[in-house]
């Protein structure tokens, strides 16, 4: 009885570590996370950072080239350069609207208020930090809702 105990045990911790490895999502390249993580504070260094990256970025998945294109907007406008146009949000936004991302989604959204606020299209960017708080109600991203708000 002991060792068919033990055996399910075994059966079913191996299960368990199989999908948590299958469920977890690819991670991003260190040097992507890092010009995320500069681009609040030190914009223009990120902005550096992404400019290199960006040969390198055209071979990565799609999750990862969203995420740069993300992280490339969120650099240029904490460097306060003017958005001139909307097509690199729209792709974002449609990226991570079809996956249901609901980590970045917030973000994108917010961003998208932000170009279309540059673009002088008030109503459309309102839509857009409204769509930003519905989707951040579970978020404990304190920071961008404190953004979004003002």
């Amino acid at each position: 009885m002991k060792q068919g105990a033990l055996l399910q045990i075994y059966l079913l911790s191996i299960i368990l570590l199989h999908c948590f490895c299958g469920c977890e999502n690819r991670s991003y390249p260190q040097t992507l996370i890092s010009a995320d993580s500069l681009s609040s504070m030190n914009p223009d260094s990120a902005i550096a950072i992404l400019t290199a990256m960006k040969e390198k970025i055209a071979a990565e998945n799609k999750q990862t080239q969203m995420y740069y294109q993300l992280i490339c907007l969120k650099a240029k406008d904490k460097a306060y350069i003017t958005h001139t146009s909307d097509s690199s949000i729209l792709q974002i936004l449609k990226y991570y609207e079809q996956k249901g991302e609901k980590k970045h989604l917030p973000e994108a959204y917010y961003y998208a208020g932000r170009v279309y606020r540059d673009l002088g299209d008030a109503p459309q960017a309102l839509d857009y930090y409204q769509k930003a708080l519905d989707v951040s109600q579970s978020s404990k991203d304190y920071k961008l809702i404190s953004r979004i708000y003002s």
